[in-house]
């Protein structure tokens, strides 16, 4: 059975009804987007997880992480949506509200649930982690910061890959992890998670963020230069098919995987 799984991060400032055109363009079977929002000022629909859910007519789970300005407070969301049963849904901080130390702080979560397909589950899991600080060589062959980290420790200890790797340990088979993971093909986060699961595809090569200019106090990034957005699978999956999708809307560009699960 030919099954297709769509991962995107859809960027909270992008008009949703957007995304639901490429969503429904693209047909998936099953959907895992990052970066929903309720009660965002700048989206002209309050809550974009269940406005897709209706839109699409799928089944959704999903989770609310709270976003903490010096001047605002609203919800984002990670979410799961297919057109099967979603069973067994469960929530688990990376990045826990209850460690919040000051306002900068971002809380991070990882979402999974049972896909209940012709009486058989295929586990799904979502997440969106903080950026992972990773070193690039110079133009001397020497070792130099290339991006700033909101998720690793000074000494290099990444908290949130090793609770994705606790809570991730049971899946040893038909599961599929999807995610914005901020972090490039090199960094520790996904050469841990190439170790444990097979990477799904398309190339390390192709890259996924930025569509669009992002100028903060912290990083400046205008071009399709990164890549922070992946699918992995347990190696009784087998994958026939991955390409990322070329579209304007999102910062993120989308990866739609095609496979087939074991009988």
């Amino acid at each position: 059975m030919q099954l297709e799984v769509l991962q995107w991060n859809v960027w909270f400032k992008e008009d949703i009804d957007k995304v639901i055109g490429v969503i429904k363009e693209l047909n998936p079977d099953i959907v895992c987007l990052q970066e929903l929002t309720q009660g965002y000022h700048e989206q002209p629909r309050d809550n974009t997880w269940e406005h897709i859910k209706q839109e699409l007519g799928y089944y959704g789970v999903h989770q609310t992480i709270p976003i903490i300005t010096e001047s605002d407070e609203w919800l984002q969301a990670n979410a799961i949506f297919s057109r099967y049963p979603l069973r067994n849904p469960e929530e688990h901080w990376l990045h826990s509200p209850a460690d919040l130390e000051d306002i900068t702080d971002q809380f991070r979560g990882y979402l999974q649930a049972d896909v209940e397909i012709n009486g058989k589950k295929l586990t799904v899991g979502t997440t969106h982690m903080s950026f992972e600080e990773y070193e690039d060589d110079d133009e001397n062959g020497e070792e130099s910061q290339s991006h700033i980290s909101f998720g690793q420790e000074d000494d290099g200890a990444d908290p949130e890959l090793s609770k994705l790797l606790n809570v991730t340990r049971r899946q040893l088979g038909r599961y599929i992890l999807t995610g914005d993971l901020n972090a490039t093909p090199d960094s520790k986060r996904v050469r841990a998670l190439s170790n444990r699961f097979t990477h799904a595809g398309p190339s390390f090569a192709e890259k996924t963020w930025t569509t669009k200019a992002h100028i903060t106090d912290l990083f400046e990034a205008s071009t399709l230069d990164w890549r922070y957005d992946y699918v992995f699978t347990t190696d009784d999956i087998t994958v026939t098919k991955a390409r990322i999708v070329e579209t304007d809307v999102s910062d993120h560009l989308p990866i739609l995987v095609s496979f087939k699960l074991p009988d």
